[in-house]
């Protein structure tokens, strides 16, 4: 017998993966903006190596997060009893 999942569970890990996604690309673009600037933001080496290590591993966050969502999506699901009125009949 396949183990089947909550409705309501998968949908709350679903949400909160989005969300987690929405920050962590807040994060990816000021990274890319802080070092696309350059010079001019005048960002320390150390600083720019430091977010360069930060922004892969966000990218690498993102794309387990993403994995996970499809993961999600696929489970099986109970089915309400009934749902089709020939077979409740």
């Amino acid at each position: 017998m396949t183990k089947t999942y909550p409705r309501q569970q998968i949908a709350e890990q679903i949400s909160d993966l989005r969300q987690m996604r929405a920050r962590m690309s807040d994060m990816i673009s000021t990274a890319c903006g802080l070092l696309a600037q350059g010079e001019a933001a005048q960002v320390p080496d150390l600083v720019r190596l430091e977010l360069l290590a930060a922004l892969s591993h966000a990218e690498k966050a993102d794309q387990i997060a993403q994995d996970r969502m499809k993961e999600l999506y696929g489970l099986p699901t109970p089915t309400p009893a009934n749902t089709n009125t020939e077979e409740a009949a």
